[in-house]
């Protein structure tokens, strides 16, 4: 299981285009339809605030390259 979550987030997930979501069973969703695609830094992390679901918690990662790469 801990190998498949390093693929899935590591390597398959395309932090360009897909949010994650906590709430409601987890899941995917398109970063664009709500907003959240930051133009010059695209690549960000997004995941909804399981709280207020217009909040975007990862909004403010940085470096997440690196730890992708990692």
């Amino acid at each position: 299981m801990l190998l498949h979550f390093f693929g899935m987030y590591g390597y398959r997930l395309n932090y360009n285009e897909v949010g994650v979501r906590v709430s409601r069973d987890g899941g995917f969703f398109r970063k664009r339809s709500r907003g959240w695609v930051v133009k010059d830094r695209p690549y960000l992390l997004s995941v909804e605030s399981p709280i207020d679901l217009s909040v975007d918690v990862g909004a403010n990662t940085y470096n997440i390259r690196s730890v992708r790469r990692a």
